[in-house]
C-alpha cells in the first residue's frame, strides 16, 4: 500500500506542476500588453510544461517499475501513460489551438500549420508502444526472479524426470 500511496502523490505534484506552467503559459496568451512579448512568455512557458512532463513522465516510469517490482500491480505504468497523454491532449488541442487564434487576432505570421494533432497521436502510439514493452519485460523478469509456486513444482519435476532417464542436454 505504501508503494502505491507514494505513487499517487509523485503523479500530483507532478500534474500540479505540469498543469501550473500550462496554465501559466496560456495565461500570457490572455496578456493585454504587446503581443510579441506575450508570445515569448507563451512559448518560454510552454517549452517549460513540455521539458517538465518529459523529465516527470520518466522520472514516474522509474516509479512504476520498482512500485511493481514490489506490488506486482501494473496499473502505474498505465497511470503513468494516462498522465502523459492527458498532458499531451492539454498541449496539442487546448494550448496550441489558443496560440494559433492568438496569433490570427493579432495578425501576427503563424509559426506553422496545425498539425498539432497529429504529432499528439504519434505521441500515443509511441510512448503507449513504449509503456507496453516496459510493462511486458516487467511481467518477464518478474516471473523469473520470482516464479510462481506451481510453475516451480513444474519445473522440478521435470528436472527429476530428466534426471531419472539420463537426459542431461537441456532444451533449446
Amino acid at each position: 500500500m505504501q508503494w502505491s500511496r507514494s505513487f499517487i502523490i509523485t503523479l500530483i505534484i507532478f500534474s500540479l506542476i505540469v498543469g501550473f506552467f500550462d496554465f501559466y503559459a496560456w495565461s500570457w496568451l490572455q496578456s493585454i500588453g504587446s503581443p510579441l512579448a506575450a508570445l515569448e512568455g507563451y512559448a518560454y512557458y510552454s517549452d517549460l510544461a513540455w521539458t517538465s512532463l518529459w523529465i516527470s513522465a520518466l522520472i514516474l516510469l522509474v516509479h512504476a517499475n520498482i512500485a511493481f517490482a514490489k506490488q506486482n500491480r501494473p496499473w502505474f505504468f498505465w497511470a503513468t501513460f494516462a498522465y502523459f497523454c492527458f498532458f499531451v491532449i492539454l498541449k496539442y488541442f487546448w494550448l496550441a489551438l489558443a496560440e494559433f487564434d492568438f496569433r490570427q487576432s493579432n495578425n501576427i505570421e503563424q509559426a506553422g500549420t496545425l498539425i498539432g494533432p497529429f504529432v499528439a497521436v504519434f505521441l500515443f502510439v509511441f510512448v503507449g508502444g513504449l509503456i507496453f514493452a516496459n510493462h511486458f519485460l516487467a511481467v518477464r523478469l518478474s516471473e523469473r526472479i520470482y516464479p510462481s509456486p506451481a510453475k516451480s513444482r513444474e519445473n522440478e519435476k521435470s528436472m527429476n524426470e530428466k534426471a531419472s532417464t539420463g537426459d542431461t542436454q537441456d532444451d533449446v
